[in-house]
């Protein structure tokens, strides 16, 4: 067993190199993998051949090709180092491969394997042993018990998540993390769906090595991550945490974190599921020094990493855009509730709009432009291009519904507002298709699919400070623009 530091110590450019390993390697084993594409071990291949990875090294010892590629019997028979290698392999099996791949110089492992800690027998045991094998080498081990990790903007799948079978890749500049492989696919399909960008998506599972106090870290130092959003159930080492989400700080990388375990069976499940220590009692404590944020529920993690992950506010000044009174005014109250201000508009501001909005409207705050949108989407790029010149608010709200007929020009009007003007926005666009929602957040404009859920978002990003840092340009706005 040979001992390196290319993956325990080793920086590239001041990133960890197992995080360069995970995020773009050039070379990857897969352990244990299966010829058939819909079985956990075979589904690493499938997904890497989908998205045309070429550096594929299959092992298996009883067939010569996997899915097309060619196969080695043993990882011994590997020609060549590997930077990172997913393992399917039964638990009792991966601690011999793990030694094996640490002779080949590999950076990192991934153990999708259950039967560690989180069960009786031989597991505590056999994952100790993983520990002392990765600190001996210096390889780096996500897992195990875990889904594996997604490189997004490089189109690179560790995993077997079946989500891949169903979305698109979607780059973007939120980092999931997540000690639940489900929770982890879960936020990361429905993402994906919704045209919210991600960068990529970590299931730390058992954490015998790789913590997300770690992965936090390293990944608060890419300057393409602007947002991390995590579920946490445990932490063997809550100090760390506390100083993964600190740094994160220091680089104006915002952390949201949707805490597991916080009531009695809660608590038991969790700890069933990775055999962690449970932080419930401690995390409130750690997110609120850490200047974190604690959210409760999947959909308000998604909802809050994508209002972060766009352009802030610089204040709590709201203006609404409404097809409808009624719209308007619910939108108004939700507004108010999440601490918002709707002012009246600036007079310059209303005696502009009064020539573009029709006489049954409202040129108030909220502004009322009527269902005559839908039959004249050009009125909403009128009615922007109006607030644009204003000075009086911080934030746009637009609020919508249904719409088929010229819902394609309403998003190309909300686009070209979102990149003419330095306001931050937000739209809800109830009902419909649902194409729209996933159209907006593309282009880098939060779109959620109740009035409630964008103005929470709002005052979120608000409360969270002004500005994204320039460098954190995403994919999807330099496209957009």
């Amino acid at each position: 067993m040979r001992r390196h530091a290319s993956g325990r110590s080793a920086t590239r450019g001041g990133r960890p190199a197992w995080l360069d390993a995970l995020l773009q390697p050039r070379r990857v084993a897969v352990v244990g993998a299966s010829t058939d594409p819909r079985k956990i071990s075979g589904r690493p291949v499938s997904y890497l051949g989908r998205y045309g990875f070429r550096g594929i090294i299959p092992v298996n010892p009883h067939a010569s090709t996997v899915q097309g590629n060619r196969a080695v019997p043993r990882i011994d028979a590997i020609d060549g180092p590997v930077d990172v290698a997913v393992i399917g392999l039964p638990a009792g099996q991966t601690v011999q491969a793990i030694e094996e791949l640490a002779d080949l110089g590999c950076t990192a492992a991934i153990v999708l394997s259950s039967g560690w800690a989180e069960v009786g027998g031989d597991g505590p045991a056999l994952q100790r042993r993983l520990v002392d094998i990765s600190v001996a080498t210096g390889i780096r081990v996500l897992g195990p018990n875990c889904l594996g990790a997604v490189s997004v903007a490089r189109r690179i799948p560790l995993t077997f998540t079946s989500a891949l079978d169903e979305i698109d890749l979607v780059p973007g500049r939120i980092a999931l993390v997540s000690q639940s492989g489900a929770v982890a696919s879960f936020l990361f399909s429905a993402a994906q769906r919704g045209g919210i960008g991600v960068h990529s998506m970590f299931s730390t599972g058992n954490e015998a090595d790789l913590s997300t106090a770690e992965v936090v870290g390293a990944l608060a130092m890419d300057p393409d991550v602007s947002v991390i959003a995590g579920y946490v159930e445990g932490a063997r080492d809550p100090i760390a945490l506390a100083a993964a989400l600190s740094a994160a700080r220091e680089t104006g990388t915002a952390v949201v974190l949707l805490p597991g375990g916080l009531t009695p069976p809660g608590s038991r499940a969790a700890s069933a599921h990775t055999g962690l220590p449970p932080i419930a009692g401690e995390l409130a404590e750690i997110v609120e020094r850490s200047g974190a944020h604690a959210v409760s529920g999947m959909q308000s993690l998604l909802d809050t990493a994508t209002a972060l992950a766009a352009r802030r506010p610089a204040g709590g000044r709201v203006a609404i855009v409404t097809i409808s009174g009624g719209a308007g005014a619910v939108t108004a109250d939700e507004a108010v509730r999440a601490g918002l201000d709707v002012p009246p508009l600036d007079p310059t501001t209303r005696g502009r709009l009064a020539g573009v909005v029709p006489a049954f409207g409202s040129v108030g705050n909220p502004v009322d432009i009527t269902g005559a949108a839908v039959a004249d989407p050009r009125l909403l790029g009128r009615v922007l291009d109006v607030l644009s010149q204003a000075r009086s608010f911080d934030a746009v709200m637009v609020m919508l519904g249904n719409v088929t007929d010229g819902e394609d020009e309403l998003v190309d009007a909300l686009a070209r507002f979102r990149h003419a003007s330095e306001l931050a926005m937000a739209v809800a666009w109830v009902g419909g298709s649902g194409r729209p929602r996933a159209a907006l957040n593309r282009v880098a404009i939060p779109t959620y699919d109740d009035p409630g859920r964008a103005v929470r978002a709002l005052a979120t990003a608000l409360a969270s400070g002004t500005g994204v840092p320039e460098n954190r340009a995403t994919e999807a706005e330099e496209v957009a623009s």
